[in-house]
Order: C-alpha cells, then sequence, then structure tokens
C-alpha cells in the first residue's frame, strides 16, 4: 500500500518548478574604450518555465533613434550564452568588453535576451539599455 506521504511527495514533484528570468540590466556609467565593465542582470522568480538563452550585447550611439517595435543593439560587441544551464535567481555580472576603436561620448549599451515561456513556447527577444560614457583609450 503506498502512502499518503509518498502521494504527497510524487504530485509535488509533478508540479512545474519555478524559473529564474532577466528583468533588467545595470552598467557602470562611464568606462575606457578598450576596457571590460562588469553588468549587472537582474532576475526574479518566475512561476512557469522561463528559458533565458542568452545574452546579445551591443552598443550605439546615444540618441540614435529608435527602432521600436523591434530590438536594435547597434553594433553587436559580445554573446554569452545561457541555455541549458537556468539562470541563477538574484542579481549576477557578466563581462563585457567595450571595443577599443568605440568612438568617445555618450553610448547606450544594449542586452538583448531572447527567452521562451511556458508550455506555449512562446518566444521573443526583450532589450534593456544603460547609456555609458566612454572615453578614448
Amino acid at each position: 500500500m503506498v502512502s499518503m506521504k509518498t502521494l504527497v511527495g510524487a504530485g509535488l514533484a509533478a508540479l512545474p518548478s519555478a524559473s529564474a528570468y532577466i528583468y533588467g540590466m545595470e552598467a557602470p556609467a562611464t568606462a575606457v574604450a578598450g576596457s571590460t565593465i562588469k553588468a549587472n542582470l537582474m532576475t526574479a522568480s518566475y512561476v512557469q518555465n522561463y528559458i533565458d538563452y542568452s545574452v546579445v550585447w551591443g552598443i550605439a550611439s546615444a540618441g540614435g533613434g529608435s527602432c521600436a517595435p523591434d530590438v536594435c543593439i547597434g553594433t553587436q560587441i559580445g554573446y554569452q550564452s545561457f541555455y541549458p544551464e537556468q539562470v541563477p535567481l538574484g542579481n549576477f555580472t557578466v563581462d563585457v568588453t567595450i571595443p577599443k576603436d568605440t568612438p568617445a561620448g555618450d553610448k547606450v549599451l544594449t542586452a538583448a535576451i531572447p527567452y521562451l515561456v511556458g508550455a506555449s513556447g512562446s518566444t521573443s527577444v526583450i532589450a534593456f539599455n544603460a547609456t555609458i560614457a566612454i572615453t578614448a583609450a
């Protein structure tokens, strides 16, 4: 005979677990061209399956216009895969190298994150921006 404890345990094990998802990005206000900065990605718990596959880093001149509703990153300067691992719950940092030939001035650093949500398999890309003042090396 199966005990109630075993049945409850099996039921809980079958429940979908919560996932962490990236909801924001912070970067230093200044950087030197050719340097590596630490960008902070912030995560929170999500009740369904949520997979952030990666982050694509881009940099563009500030005030360069909007490409809404699309996600524009400017010049791609980096990439980091998260899949098949899951992003950790809580904040974590990612090293981002600012190319040596980046002109001085105000720039927009973009983190573009492709993701999948829930049993429906809905996918999209979300972007987070931070303004960063670049100085010459």
